[in-house]
């Protein structure tokens, strides 16, 4: 993950990063202590999208929401999206690619090898929600998942080359 910082006028920021506790019980989205308003209804341990003023070194957060792009990818786009291009640090999980929050693993590994940074080639398929159909510029990547004669995807079939077990996640689905 990249972050980024540049100077600006004084004011409100939005903060995106996971949300957890500190050992104090205090919030924190990675090294910024986060105070939300009252009433804010907060859940460590998922990815947020916090706003509102720095004050001493802490944000007073007036909103505190779930980090849609990273929790439910499809519903961050209208239904009419049918492609998306995630680039991420892709590690594993169960022997599978898992590009980020809010897809899970999505295709076996092309190769085997370390986790790192790809692209991933993504469709909504109609009854299917979003499977894989491409991974580009990771280390272990050689093409398009699925391994396909000429580069293309192939959809079926066993072992490294093919997308036997590609979890499929439900249109509005995401990590729950």
């Amino acid at each position: 993950m990249a972050t980024r910082i540049d100077r600006r006028a004084p004011g409100p920021v939005t903060v995106h990063g996971p949300l957890a506790r500190d050992a104090d019980g205090g919030l924190r989205i990675g090294a910024l202590p986060v105070s939300p308003d009252a009433g804010i209804d907060v859940r460590p341990g998922g990815y947020v999208v916090a706003s509102g003023p720095l004050s001493g070194g802490r944000m007073l957060a007036r909103s505190v929401a779930a980090d849609r792009l990273l929790t439910d990818l499809p519903a961050s786009f209208g239904p009419g999206v049918g492609r998306f291009v995630v680039e991420s640090y892709i590690g594993w999980d169960g022997g599978y690619l898992r590009p980020g929050y809010g897809l899970g693993p999505v295709a076996p590994p092309l190769q085997g090898g370390a986790a790192g940074r790809g692209v991933l080639d993504l469709r909504r398929e109609p009854g299917r929600g979003i499977v894989a159909t491409g991974l580009r510029n990771a280390p272990f990547a050689t093409g398009a998942v699925g391994g396909g004669p000429e580069g293309g995807p192939r959809r079926a079939g066993r072992g490294r080359g093919g997308l036997e077990a590609v979890r499929q996640v439900p249109q509005g689905a995401g990590d729950r």
